[in-house]
């Protein structure tokens, strides 16, 4: 198996992270109930007909392209926030709700945030191990 999705995309800035506390219990703030949707709509359509099953290894690489109106970061790596291995709950909880795999420790990741003077876009692929 190997998908590849490759869209010009807004990337939404809030993590799993950002939650507000009443009381005793934590709820999602708006934006990240917006990153949730957005993400989920992304990855969807591409969704494989089965999940891969529990015990088979999945690779996943994601590649984030801000965009930035300075040509000196173009081509380089974003070091700024959100980080990137928060960025990569969101999308994995999208990916695992939408059926790419059983549950999201059979994945292996990497991710990649980078500066472009190109439109907003992701790349992300998932393959067997």
């Amino acid at each position: 198996m190997k998908i590849k999705i490759r869209e010009d995309f807004t990337i939404p800035n809030s993590t799993a992270q950002q939650r507000k506390i009443s009381g005793k219990a934590t709820h999602p703030t708006e934006g990240l109930r917006y990153a949730r949707a957005a993400w989920q709509a992304l990855v969807e359509p591409y969704a494989p007909a089965r999940p891969v099953p529990k015990g088979k290894a999945v690779i996943l690489n994601v590649f984030l392209y801000y965009h930035t109106k300075d040509a000196k970061l173009d081509g380089k790596f974003k070091t700024t926030r959100p980080d990137g291995d928060n960025l990569l709950k969101v999308i994995k909880d999208a990916m695992t709700k939408a059926g790419f795999w059983e549950d999201d420790s059979q994945v292996q990741e990497k991710i990649w945030r980078i500066w472009t003077c190109d439109e907003e876009s992701v790349c992300i692929t998932v393959e067997d191990y």
